[in-house]
C-alpha cells in the first residue's frame, strides 16, 4: 500500500550562494539548499505538529467528486477542483456541502466548458482557466457571474495560472513541438509580456512526469513557482511588477542531476521519474511564514527537507514515521495547518493514534468506502 500511495503521488549546511559540482552558479540573490540525502532522520509526528483532524467531506448526489486535483482553503471553506469532471465544490469548515459550480457548465454567457485550473483572487471572486474559449472567467462564491477575461492565443498552451494583481497574471506553459515550457507574466492592463522565463524542457519528445501538478504557490504576500517536473530552482513572483527571481536553488551534491545540460542528458532525465538510485531531486514544494516544506525523491524513497526561515536551520526526515505510518505531502499548506486529502483507503497507513483524539477516530469508523475523500488537517506547531 505504502508503495501505491507514493507512485499516486509522485506521478500527480544551509545559507550561501554557490556553485554545484557541474559549474552552474547560482543567483547571488538566491538561497542554495545544500543537502545531503545519505542524511535523513527518521520522523516523530511530534516533530511537525500536535494533533490531526479528521473531516470527512458530505457525500450527496450533489457533493461526490471522483477525484481532487485541487484544494485551497479559503475564508473559512474548502474549494476543490474535480478537473474530470470540470466542477468546483465548496464545503464549510466542518465538512458539509455548501454548493458546486455545475450550474455554470455550459457553453451560454457567463457559463464555462472546462476547468484546466482555478484561483482565488485577492477580493474573493473565484477565477476559472477555460482553456477551450481562451478566457478566465469570474464568479462571486456563489458562482453568479462577475466578467471574464480574454488571454492572448500567443500565451498558449497554458496549464496552471496565477493572478498576482488587478490585471497582472502569471500563467505556466508546458512544452508545444516548436518551444520548450515557460513561466510567464502578463499585463492585461499593457496588452503585454512582463517578463518569461523558460524551463529545463527543450525536447518535445521527452516523457516527463508532473511531480507537483499546481506549482504556483503562496506564502502570505509573496508568491513562488517551481517547474511541475523534478528540477532545482524555486522562483518567486512580485506580485506588483511581475519581476520573476530566482529564490532557491537546491544542490546534492555528487548527487545534483545535471539539469543545465539536459540536452545531453535526456535518457537519463526519463530515469529519474522511474526512481534513479544515482540522483536525488525535489518533487514538491510547499511554504508558510515559518518553513519551507521540500519532499526530495531519493532512491525510491519520500524525504522531507524542512528549513526553518525563522533559525536558519535544517534537516533531513524520512516520510516514514516511528510508528509505521507515512507522512505524504500536503494538499494545501497555511501557516498554521497542512492539509491533506486522502482517500478512505489511505488512513489506516497515515493517521497515527498518537496525534488522534477520540473524535478522529470516531471519524475514520464512520467513513463508508462510496464516501467522499476526507481532509486530514494537522495543527502545525509554532
Amino acid at each position: 500500500m505504502y508503495k501505491y500511495i507514493y507512485c499516486y503521488l509522485f506521478l500527480f549546511g544551509v545559507l550561501c550562494g554557490c556553485a554545484n559540482r557541474h559549474g552552474c552558479i547560482v543567483d547571488a540573490d538566491a538561497v542554495c539548499m545544500t543537502i545531503n540525502p545519505d542524511d535523513s532522520k527518521r520522523l516523530d509526528m511530534e516533530t511537525l505538529f500536535s494533533s490531526v483532524d479528521v473531516i470527512p467531506l458530505e457525500s450527496s448526489t450533489a457533493s461526490l467528486f471522483s477525484r481532487c486535483d485541487k484544494m485551497i482553503f479559503y475564508e473559512g471553506k474548502y474549494y476543490i477542483l474535480d478537473k474530470k469532471a470540470a466542477c468546483i465544490f465548496i464545503f464549510d469548515e466542518d465538512g458539509t456541502f455548501l454548493r458546486s459550480s455545475k450550474s455554470k457548465q455550459g457553453h451560454g454567457p457567463g457559463e464555462y466548458y472546462c476547468i484546466v485550473d482555478f484561483e482565488i483572487s485577492k477580493d474573493g471572486h473565484i477565477e476559472i482557466l477555460d482553456v477551450s474559449a481562451y478566457k478566465i472567467r469570474k464568479y462571486d462564491d456563489k458562482f453568479n457571474f462577475i466578467g471574464e477575461v480574454d488571454i492572448p492565443r500567443k500565451l498558449y498552451p497554458i496549464s496552471t495560472f496565477k493572478c498576482l494583481n488587478d490585471g497582472l497574471y502569471a500563467f505556466y506553459s508546458p512544452r508545444s513541438s516548436k518551444t520548450n515550457d515557460q513561466i510567464t507574466v502578463y499585463s492585461f492592463k499593457q496588452n503585454r509580456i512582463v517578463e518569461s522565463v523558460k524551463g529545463y524542457i527543450s525536447i518535445s519528445s521527452l516523457k516527463v512526469g508532473t511531480t507537483q501538478s499546481y506549482s504556483f504557490y503562496e506564502s502570505g504576500e509573496d508568491v513562488f513557482f517551481s517547474f511541475p517536473y523534478p528540477n532545482d530552482k524555486v522562483y518567486k513572483i512580485d506580485r506588483n511588477e511581475g519581476s520573476i527571481s530566482e529564490t532557491v536553488r537546491y544542490d546534492f551534491g555528487n548527487y545534483s542531476f545535471p539539469f543545465e545540460e539536459l540536452d545531453s542528458h535526456a535518457v537519463i532525465f526519463e530515469d529519474i521519474i522511474k526512481g534513479s538510485k544515482n540522483y536525488a531531486f525535489p518533487i514538491y514544494r510547499g511554504e508558510n511564514k515559518d518553513f519551507l516544506f521540500t519532499f526530495i525523491m531519493y532512491q525510491g524513497k519520500q524525504s522531507l527537507f524542512l528549513y526553518d526561515k525563522v533559525s536558519r536551520r535544517s534537516n533531513l526526515y524520512s516520510c516514514q514515521f516511528h510508528d509505521g505510518k507515512v507522512l505524504l505531502p500536503p494538499t494545501f499548506v497555511d501557516d498554521n495547518y497542512w492539509y491533506i486529502v486522502a482517500e478512505r483507503g489511505w488512513l489506516e497507513y497515515m493517521v497515527t493514534e498518537k496525534l488522534s483524539d477520540e473524535k478522529a477516530k470516531e471519524a475514520i469508523k464512520k467513513i463508508q468506502e462510496e464516501d467522499n475523500p476526507v481532509i486530514l488537517k494537522y495543527s502545525l506547531r509554532k
